[in-house]
Parts: structure tokens; sequence; C-alpha cells
């Protein structure tokens, strides 16, 4: 028995399915259907809806009411690195993604006590309700960097039975780049501010303009190197930078780099120190991506230091 229907989802698009009982048919005929489909579930995909699917960059997963899947599109396949969408047949969703809390559990994806917490789960049950879901999704597996999802849940009902197409786009580096711009505002903040003291202190104090004038000079210097070091994370982002390696003193980087911050500690009570042991490796690199990542590190030293407590480098 064979019958055909057309479902108009949430997003305006249309959805055939073809319903199909497989034990009519002759296991010859049903070496013919398409690989995507699904006999413990019932359902198949039409080809030409696979093929919309498949033309779809964004991750696309068909799961049914027990949140095993049915088809994944093109893009899910190459993210998996699967040939064949039958491969994820029957099998869960955090199970095909490999996620680190669906393989500690016994059961898989859904039965680990993190699992109620999983912003994917969530949107699955928001969709059982017949709503559709939004959410921001962190896949975490094991031995790989952590990969931010844009997560769309949409729940369809043909003939009573329940499925959810969930759609997938990687957000990591567009989350990378926010944090980026949040730190910068936050460095041309903290510069500002210091600015602003120096200036006040010029102000209470004409006795000691001198040294206060070297001061803001210094900090109007590293605010023109920050928006610099901006310009070069944006031109790599684009493929534009081109490296400029030099000689490089590991010892007088560190130097440097802790020197940088001393502006910014006057109210914090807090310190940075370089080990006079510390050894001075020679290398080349390029000066301007060495000290963004030292003094990325070293900022997250400081804001996990207590007050009154000092920050020790080395290179070893």
């Amino acid at each position: 028995m064979t019958s055909a229907r057309g479902v108009n989802n949430f997003s305006g698009e249309i959805i055939m399915y073809v319903e199909m009982d497989f034990n009519s048919f002759p296991e010859s005929a049903l070496g013919r259907i398409s690989g995507n489909n699904l006999p413990r579930g019932g359902a198949v995909l039409s080809d030409k809806v696979c093929e919309l699917l498949n033309n779809i960059p964004d991750c696309v997963l068909m799961l049914n009411s027990r949140q095993e899947a049915i088809f994944g599109n093109s893009s899910m396949l190459d993210f998996l690195g699967c040939e064949k969408s039958s491969s994820l047949n029957s099998r869960k969703f955090g199970d095909i993604l490999s996620c680190v809390n669906a393989k500690k559990a016994p059961g898989g994806c859904g039965t680990s006590d993190r699992c109620s917490r999983c912003m994917a789960f969530q949107a699955f049950e928001e969709a059982r309700k017949n709503h559709k879901a939004t959410v921001e999704y962190t896949l975490a597996r094991p031995g790989m960097e952590d990969t931010i999802f844009q997560l769309w849940a949409i729940p369809m009902t043909l003939d009573g039975n329940y499925y959810v197409k969930i759609i997938l786009r990687d957000i990591s580096e567009l989350k990378q780049k926010q944090t980026l711009e949040h730190l910068f505002m936050k460095d041309m903040a903290d510069m500002a501010h210091a600015l602003q003291h120096k200036l006040d202190l010029a102000r209470q104090n004409p006795f000691n303009r001198e040294k206060m004038f070297d001061d803001i000079y210094s900090l109007t210097g590293e605010i023109n190197e920050l928006i610099q070091s901006e310009q070069d994370l944006l031109a790599a982002e684009e493929n534009r930078l081109e490296p400029q390696p030099s000689d490089i003193n590991s010892y007088c980087e560190l130097q440097n780099a802790s020197r940088d911050f001393k502006p910014h500690l006057d109210q914090s009570e807090k310190n940075i120190q370089v080990k006079e042991d510390s050894d001075k490796v020679f290398f080349q690199c390029d000066k301007r991506l060495l000290k963004q990542v030292l003094r990325q590190m070293l900022r997250n030293a400081l804001e996990a230091t207590p007050p009154g407590e000092t920050v020790r480098a080395e290179c070893i």
C-alpha cells in the first residue's frame, strides 16, 4: 500500500512523504527503494525532496517521534564524514553527532543526567508541543573543539505521525568574532578610563606633569596598537594578513607585554612579575600576533587572580 501527501511546514517549504507498507513489497523491490528509506519508521522521503534538502547549505536532519533519524542531507553527511544517509537511520540525534554526554550515558542520547539541560533536547521538547524552536546549541565531542550551532527545530505531523526537521548552522566563527569584538571594546574602555585617570592626576598635580604626560603618551600609543591589532584580526579572518616574521627574544617579549599592563594595575591591587630566571628562547615570529596572544594570556591570568596577588610569567 502506497500513499503520497505534501506538508507545508512553518518555513513555507513543501515536504513530500511517501507512506509505504514494506511488508507488501518483495525483497527485490525493497532493494530498489532509495537509500534514504527507513524500514522501522515506515516513511520514505521522495527523491525530489531529498534533492531539494541536499541543495540546502545548512545541515538538515529529519527525526521521527523517537528522536531517531530518517534522513540527513549532503551537508549533514559531510559534517559527519558519512557517505549514505541510510547510515543514520534509527540513530538518535546526539548519538549521530557523537555528543560526549550521549557517549557517557548507557542509553545514549536523552538518557544522560545532562540531557535535560541540552539546548537541542529542549528545542526538540518544544517541537513536541507543535512550536517551532530556535536555540544556540553547543556540541561537545571527545577530543575535539566545541562547535556552536544555530539550531531550528520545526515540527510536522503527517497522518498522525510526528516528525521534526532539525536545521543546524555552524556559527562558531561568528561567536568567536563576537567574543573578540567584546574584548576589543573592553580593552578600549579600560584604556580610555586609564587615560582619563592620568589626565585628572595631571590636572590635580601640576608639579609632576612631565611624568604624567609620559604615561599619557604611552597610553595613546597602546590605543593605536590595539586598533591596529583589531585590523590585523579582521585581515586574518579574510585571508588578507601577510605575516611579517622577525627575530624574537621570549624574555624581552614577556617583559614588554607585562609592562603594557602596568598602567592598568594601579587600582586593581594586582601585579605582574616576569621571573628573572625565565628561559630566553630566540625564534622568528610575527611580533604583532605574538603580542596579541601574550596580552590575552596575561588578561586571562589577571581576571582569575584575586586582589593583592601577583601573576608570574615565564618561558620554559
